[in-house]
Formats: C-alpha cells, sequence, structure tokens
C-alpha cells in the first residue's frame, strides 16, 4: 500500500568515523613509536575505544538502511513494517498492527521538552524501545507507542510526512 525509504545523510558519519579511526591510530602509533610514555596502557584503552566508536557508526548508520512499509496482513488489517536493507538482502526487523498503535509523536531536534516529556512517559510505562532511524541527528524523528502482542513498546522512525498521515488517520 505504501512503502518509504528515507534519504541517507551518511557525510558526517563518515567524517565521525574517519576521526575515530583515525584517533584511535594515531594513539597506537604513539604508544608503539614512544614505549616509555606514562600510563601507556590508558592511551591504548583510548585507541581500542575509538576503533569500536567508528566500526559502531558504520554498522548502525551507514552499511544499513531502513524500508517503512505499510500493507495489508493475512487478516485483512493494515501493519506497519520495518525492513532493514543490507548489502546482501532485506529482513523485516519490526512488525506492529497499525491498530495496536495509541499514539504517533513527530519530534524536531530542538523541542527538547516535548522529548523530555515523551522519554519520562517511555520510561513511567517500562515500554521496550526501539530505534529505525536512518540518521544519527535527524531533524525530525516520527515516535510511536504501540501495544503489540501484549508487548508496550516505543518506535522510532525518520519522519516522513505521508507516513504519518496514514498512521494518524488509522489511529
Amino acid at each position: 500500500m505504501y512503502e518509504y525509504i528515507p534519504p541517507q545523510n551518511v557525510k558526517k558519519v563518515m567524517s565521525a568515523v574517519g576521526v575515530s579511526v583515525l584517533g584511535g591510530g594515531a594513539l597506537l602509533a604513539v604508544t608503539a613509536l614512544l614505549p616509555r610514555v606514562a600510563f601507556r596502557w590508558i592511551f591504548q584503552l583510548i585507541a581500542v575505544a575509538l576503533f569500536a566508536l567508528g566500526i559502531y557508526l558504520y554498522s548502525a548508520y551507514v552499511a544499513r538502511r531502513f524500508c517503512y512499509r505499510i500493507e495489508s496482513s493475512a487478516n485483512g488489517s493494515l501493519d506497519l513494517c520495518v525492513d532493514e536493507l543490507r548489502a546482501k538482502g532485506r529482513v523485516t526487523v519490526c512488525r506492529i498492527a497499525v491498530s495496536g498503535i495509541s499514539r504517533v509523536d513527530v519530534i524536531e531536534r530542538g523541542d527538547k521538552e516535548k522529548k523530555d516529556r515523551l522519554k519520562r512517559q517511555i520510561r513511567e510505562e517500562k515500554r521496550k524501545q526501539f530505534g529505525y532511524c536512518a540518521e544519527l541527528l535527524p531533524e525530525k524523528t516520527c515516535c510511536l507507542l504501540a501495544l503489540e502482542c501484549g508487548e508496550s513498546l516505543a518506535v522510532t522512525l525518520s519522519y516522513d510526512e505521508r507516513l504519518v498521515e496514514l498512521l494518524r488517520g488509522n489511529v
């Protein structure tokens, strides 16, 4: 019925990956060239952490993409499906009945008050949280509060006006 693949802006993330990997390499080079550096192990530990950060950022925001779909299920109701697109295929990582979505919130990056209020509500209601955003620091996100198979969920998606309209129209 509807499918949306949010665009990725990987320039910022690739810059952060490059800085973290180069920083980690520089720290390891310093400890290798200057073996008498005080607290050498601290520099090596920071280097490993920088490498891990670079790998995480690359795998979370560059190597994968998401596809949001609203489609009819076998029983005729509408489902929101989130597919993870990788180099070797497509895997459905989330499927929620649209009728089970109780609230759809659009959160802008600068709206700290709304974001904090929503986080507090999610924590108080002990909802499981899932994030399927395509960008590291998006301008807008869409947060869905839903009940699926008896579990209270909070799902964060990249913002798309048409997707939000479809989800709100069926809430």
